[in-house]
Formats: C-alpha cells, sequence, structure tokens
C-alpha cells in the first residue's frame, strides 16, 4: 500500500503540477470544459468509477496487478494535486514571474527560481491529501486489484470477513498511533516556531 501511494501521488503531482501550470498560463477556448473533465475523477462515485477502470483495463488487455492499481490511483489523485495547485496559482502575482524574464531568466529557470517556491506548499498539501486518498481508497483497488497483490484496506476487509482478528486490531492501533505521533510533532515544531 505504501509503495502504491508514493508512485501514485509521484505521478500525480508530476502531471496536476504541470496542468495547473499550463492551465493557468494560457487562456483558451473549451479551458472550462477541459478543466471539468479533469476534475471528473473526483466528481464520479468510487464504485462507477472501479467498474469503469475494470472494463477498460481488460478491453485493453493489460493484466491486473500492480500497473492497473497505479494507473486507476493516478487517475484519481491527481485531480487533488491539481485543484489545490491551481487554486495556489491563482493566488500569485503574475508580475513576479514577468520580473525574473525580464531579469533575462528563460522560462525554465523562472519556473524553477520563482514559481516553484512559491506554489511548493500547494504541491506538498495536494500530495499528502493525494497520499491520504491512495493510502485509504478500497473501492477502486477491489476492481483493479490482481490475484497477487493486494492492498490494506482490501486485506483488512478480507480478514474482517472472517472476524476480526488480532491483527487487524494490531494494525489499527498502529495506524493511530503513527497519526497522533506526527500531529504531536506538528504542534511540538509550531510551537517551538513562536
Amino acid at each position: 500500500s505504501l509503495i502504491l501511494a508514493a508512485c501514485s501521488c509521484g505521478i500525480s503531482m508530476v502531471i496536476g503540477t504541470l496542468g495547473a501550470v499550463g492551465m493557468s498560463r494560457r487562456k483558451f477556448r473549451g479551458q472550462g470544459a477541459l478543466e471539468t473533465l479533469a476534475l471528473l475523477p473526483i466528481m464520479i462515485p468510487e464504485i462507477i468509477l472501479g467498474m469503469a477502470f475494470l472494463a477498460v483495463f481488460t478491453f485493453a488487455g493489460l493484466r491486473f496487478g500492480m500497473l492497473t492499481l497505479v494507473l486507476a490511483h493516478v487517475t484519481f489523485c491527481t485531480p487533488y494535486v491539481f485543484i489545490i495547485v491551481k487554486g495556489r496559482l491563482a493566488g500569485m502575482d503574475p508580475s513576479l514571474i514577468e520580473a525574473s524574464r525580464d531579469l533575462g531568466a528563460s522560462p525554465v529557470r523562472a519556473f524553477f527560481t520563482v514559481t516553484l517556491p512559491l506554489i511548493l506548499p500547494g504541491i506538498l498539501s495536494g500530495v499528502m491529501l493525494a497520499f491520504a486518498m491512495s493510502l485509504d481508497d478500497f473501492v477502486i483497488s477491489f476492481f483493479v486489484t490482481g490475484a497477487t497483490t493486494t492492498t490494506l484496506p482490501l486485506k483488512v476487509y478480507s480478514s474482517v470477513k472472517t472476524g476480526v482478528s488480532l491483527q487487524v486490531n494490531a494494525l489499527c492501533t498502529l495506524t493511530l498511533a503513527a497519526v497522533a505521533i506526527a500531529m504531536a510533532v506538528k504542534h511540538f515544531a509550531l510551537d517551538r516556531k513562536k
């Protein structure tokens, strides 16, 4: 599950960021329709999306396993990164990029030295949200997983059907403890800054 979430978040980060930067810089006819199409995986119910992935992957002849899981997770994780980065870009002053270009920076250098540092908090927020959604997903993963691969939610579901085992209880406790420790570290770091 961690490998799947990391792979899908990495790919979603690149696609979502590039899509948001491209859509914010260029205005063209049909841009609203394209943005709606990019956000469609969030709006469609997961069970419908899972069945659609099942049909598409079967038609394409793909073998169900890690590849189909990554493709499905990238599809529904990318809009989260796209929305957050696009919102961050909307609040950014375009004159900063123009100033860097006037000072002789190439478009690539202006992106890496001006735009990227300013949108980095949005990218990280989108990646963390996508990571949580990927790690938590059950319905879509149920439709596109193979016999040799399984995710944590699928494993928990299959073990809960036969009765709650000690391993599931221990796993839930560890997950809750990890979240509590992460929140405590965050609050400690913020208090220390003050």
